[in-house]
């Protein structure tokens, strides 16, 4: 996912790692964020695979140097290739989603509506596994009537989440048409 993220961020324009670190931060929200021993190493392995290069320029006070990242020939091929393959349903899934949701200028309506439609698949498939453990669980008679509640609460709470996303999916999906049309 952040591989993905930097790439996509470095190919609008070149990017001091400060920068990079902020907008990453800011876009995987106040809860998680990436720390400068997470994102040196990532910078250091993309320019060791030749995705990436390092370049030196004045900083803004004019005083040192400061490293500015640019995207490569190979990495703008990278880029595209993670944007376009197929992810699998994994915990991690709607992360990668929000990646390519981002970088959606960088391709074409047809592959944005291809992204959106393996991500509507997935949280289709989730809202499926839902409603069938609430099933589970309004029938299952060795769980008490006390706890009972409280898991069915959480589950409809998931549920309400899921059918939110579900509904904006629908909502996007009718405006790519619309850029088709």
């Amino acid at each position: 996912m952040y591989e993905l993220f930097i790439l996509g961020e470095l190919i609008d324009q070149p990017m001091h790692g400060y920068l990079l670190r902020e907008i990453i931060n800011m876009a995987i929200g106040p809860l998680r964020q990436m720390s400068w021993g997470a994102l040196y190493p990532l910078l250091r392995r993309l320019e060791a695979n030749d995705l990436i290069e390092q370049l030196n320029e004045p900083s803004e006070a004019g005083e040192r140097l400061r490293k500015v990242y640019r995207i490569t020939p190979e990495g703008r091929e990278r880029f595209f290739f993670l944007m376009l393959r197929p992810e699998e349903f994994q915990s991690d899934y709607p992360d990668i989603f929000s990646t390519k949701l981002i970088n959606f200028d960088q391709i074409t309506t047809a592959q944005r509506q291809d992204i959106l439609e393996q991500y509507k698949s997935c949280v289709q498939f989730i809202h499926r596994l839902l409603l069938k453990s609430k099933g589970f669980v309004q029938s299952e008679k060795h769980i008490s009537e006390k706890e009972k509640k409280w898991i069915l609460l959480s589950i409809e709470h998931s549920i309400h989440q899921i059918s939110a996303d579900l509904s904006w999916i629908n909502e996007l999906e009718n405006e790519l048409k619309k850029e088709v049309e």
